[in-house]
């Protein structure tokens, strides 16, 4: 469902029209496009304050810029994965006064662990698609605008079987199919969705992961093995012929 939102006054009401007369809440969108009326000064914050809905849960933008309050009113009325598009001026991303609210937008974007992390854009083509997992967090997170945040829906699928799949040719392969290049090398999050996971049960996940986890650490080990031995033969050779300048 597309709600465009259209120039509202007072107090920002939530309009008639959205509120489900089944439960008489409001009611809740997967899409919002919207262009609402900038930095208008003539509005109710007092009652913004106290919203019965709650949707100040960001904070209270000052009287003179209406600004956050439109934001936050859109933000409330998406559905858990729903997404908006709205048209804003420049002042909404620096002003001084807006920095707390702004800050706590942001902090609604936190990594969590297990989530799967993809590189948008890169200016080396390998880079971009490339996949890694959060692991432990001993603090929040919030990812940026060059990546791309996938979290996975645990009753579907294990985030470290997707991982090491992706890490294999095929998953390699489906990476390369929607990378693209112009100026620098990136992929989109639509291009993304493209790719098809193999389905298993979820344990034939964990068991395909974990024996995956397994080989690759297996393959770590013989590699710093043979890394130690690398070294060792040097210092000999360096020992033996009297000179630092063996490869």
């Amino acid at each position: 469902m597309v709600w465009k939102t259209l120039r509202s006054s007072g107090a920002i009401p939530w309009p008639t029209r959205v509120i489900a007369p089944e439960t008489g809440c409001a009611s809740s969108f997967d899409v919002i496009l919207a262009n609402p009326p900038y930095s208008i000064k003539q509005w109710d914050r007092a009652a913004w304050t106290q919203d019965p809905w709650g949707r100040n849960f960001l904070g209270t933008p000052p009287q003179g810029r209406a600004d956050y309050a439109f934001q936050q009113h859109i933000l409330a009325s998406l559905t858990p994965k729903g997404r908006c598009a709205v048209l804003w001026p420049h002042g909404v991303l620096f002003r001084n006064e807006e920095q707390a609210m702004r800050a706590r937008m942001i902090e609604q974007d936190w990594v969590d662990q297990c989530d799967l992390i993809f590189g948008r854009r890169s200016i080396v083509l390998e880079g971009a698609g490339k996949c890694s997992m959060v692991s432990d967090l001993s603090e929040p997170v919030i990812f940026e605008s060059s990546i791309i945040r996938v979290t996975l829906d645990p009753e579907k699928a294990v985030p470290k079987f997707v991982f090491e799949w992706l890490r294999s040719p095929k998953g390699a392969q489906q990476i390369t199919r929607i990378r693209s290049f112009t100026t620098i090398a990136g992929i989109t999050g639509s291009d993304l969705k493209k790719i098809f996971i193999p389905a298993m049960s979820i344990s034939d996940q964990i068991a395909t992961s974990n024996e995956l986890a397994s080989l690759r650490n297996s393959l770590n080990e013989v590699r710093n093995r043979q890394n130690a031995n690398l070294a060792l033969k040097k210092q000999a050779l360096e020992k033996l012929l009297g000179g630092n300048n063996v490869y």
